[in-house]
């Protein structure tokens, strides 16, 4: 086919406005996003042609007459969209999910151009660390398979949670080794198999669903502790919550009136928080970190060195313990690099009295490096796997019995 009968298009979806409508209001979102809209049309009058799909989607046409590469155009609509997100005080990690779709080979037809084109806004979506992605038929049955487990998601909750259970994966103490604690995670089974979270929580969290789960979570691990207690154990265990959960009014009420239902206070508690929820959400964060004080709840920074760490976290957001994510270790005892970089964070951690915790712990020499440092607490294989809760009890009963005899 002639080149000049080739066309070239640019996919892409404003993310995170579920929240934005919920915090400004959706008089304020529609405001933000007619704003965009017009400053992208204005600054690339001469290049794009841009339609809208439905909602937040969009197609951009490229101009046959276009110099500039694919990626040089996408680099500068990302930017653009991050600028208008940030002069709308709206911090996001990736505002704008993009994709780039090629006329006729990824279409021939208006309907399954625009098909595709939804598919690929969906793939981008699901992979925020890409820059954009390309549609390809792999994808396609990516998004289809994804689209039947949001089914059997759907079918699971509204059966009571069918399918559904957490497990624990203990945290030890770096000079002992003795289980001070553990990590409650979510597992979903989905063909006979566990998938893994990072394939089905994001599923859950557009769908909004995460908050309903969540809350399930809670339930559980608050019932967890509380037998956990009853065995004289005194371990202490996390859970994680979802930025859509902070957003949600009724979540610290609901934490309150579990807590109360059972007989527990928080103390035996912890919350684990990513780095993204202090970026997105800060003021509604602050609110939710205070109504954890208040029912003895403490907090945890999680996944701390993933990506974009900042130290100026520690002082604006105070938490008793900062979680070392697992991909600092991979390096630990081969690059005298990353193993400054690690001092440098336990030594921050603990001027501003906090405790560290080092995740994907694997061998006994990135342990005895961490024990070196200071490093208080441990999670990872080398120790424990996450396990089922019959088995955490078993384990926590024996370590009792074997103390008082």
């Amino acid at each position: 086919m002639p080149e000049a009968n080739r066309c070239r298009w640019i996919v892409f979806s404003f993310n995170g406005f579920t929240e934005i409508n919920r915090i400004k209001g959706r008089q304020m979102a529609n405001q933000m996003l007619r704003s965009i809209v017009t400053m992208l049309t204005n600054r690339f009058n001469d290049t794009l042609s841009f339609f809208r799909l439905d909602g937040i989607r969009f197609m951009a046409l490229v101009s046959p007459n276009c110099t500039d590469s694919p990626e040089t155009l996408i680099e500068a609509i990302r930017s653009a969209v991050a600028d208008a997100y940030r002069s709308s005080g709206v911090l996001l990690r990736c505002p704008c999910s993009v994709g780039l779709l090629q006329y006729p080979a990824d279409g021939v037809t208006p309907q399954v151009l625009v098909e595709n084109a939804i598919d690929l806004i969906a793939t981008a979506k699901s992979l925020p660390d890409r820059p954009y992605v390309i549609h390809s038929q792999q994808d396609r049955l990516t998004q289809k398979e994804l689209a039947a487990m949001a089914i059997q998601l759907n079918r699971d909750i509204y059966n009571n949670m069918a399918n559904f259970r957490v497990v624990v994966q203990p945290i030890v103490s770096a000079k002992t080794g003795q289980i001070r604690g553990g990590e409650t995670l979510l597992r979903w089974r989905y063909g006979g198999k566990d998938i893994s979270p990072a394939v089905f929580v994001p599923i859950l969290e557009r769908s909004g669903q995460i908050i309903g789960v969540g809350r399930w979570v809670f339930e559980q691990v608050v019932r967890c502790c509380k037998r956990l207690l009853g065995t004289g154990s005194k371990l202490h265990l996390s859970f994680n919550v979802s930025y859509l959960q902070i957003l949600d009014e009724d979540f610290m009420p609901f934490l309150e009136n579990t807590l109360r239902k059972h007989h527990m206070d928080g103390k035996n508690l912890t919350v684990e928080l990513t780095e993204t929820h202090f970026v997105e959400s800060s003021e509604r964060l602050q609110q939710f970190i205070k109504g954890c004080n208040e029912l003895g709840l403490q907090m945890a920074l999680d996944d701390f060195g993933a990506g974009y760490s900042s130290l100026s976290l520690l002082l604006q957001f105070p938490t008793g313990i900062v979680k070392l994510d697992r991909s600092l270790l991979t390096q630990i005892t081969t690059s005298p690099d990353i193993l400054n970089f690690i001092q440098s964070i336990v030594y921050a951690c603990h001027s501003f009295g906090q405790r560290i915790c080092a995740e994907g712990v694997e061998t006994e020499e990135q342990a005895a490096i961490l024990r070196d440092m200071g490093c208080e607490l441990i999670q990872g294989f080398h120790y424990y796997r996450p396990m089922e809760r019959r088995d955490l009890y078993e384990l926590t009963a024996r370590n009792v019995h074997a103390k008082s005899v």
